[in-house]
């Protein structure tokens, strides 16, 4: 499973109403779910979110650095 791509989450959550490899509310309320398979899911969304904050978190930091040498200058 890899991690998607902010662009391909939006996509699937505007032409599905959820989240890419998430089964949708109404298919829940129809089928049920294991919870074992449900709860590898909602990690691997855990795990999706933690690399973007990550990722996030690198962007703010050179940011900073960035502003605050163009302050020095």
């Amino acid at each position: 499973m890899h991690t998607p791509d902010l662009g391909e989450v939006k996509k699937s959550i505007e032409q599905n109403s959820h989240l890419p490899q998430m089964p949708s509310a109404t298919e829940l309320v129809k089928t049920g779910y294991d919870v074992t398979t449900m709860d590898a899911k909602l990690l691997a969304q855990i795990e999706w979110l933690w690399q973007y904050t990550l990722k996030l978190n690198e962007e703010n930091e050179a940011l900073k650095k960035r502003i605050k040498a163009l302050e020095e200058k």
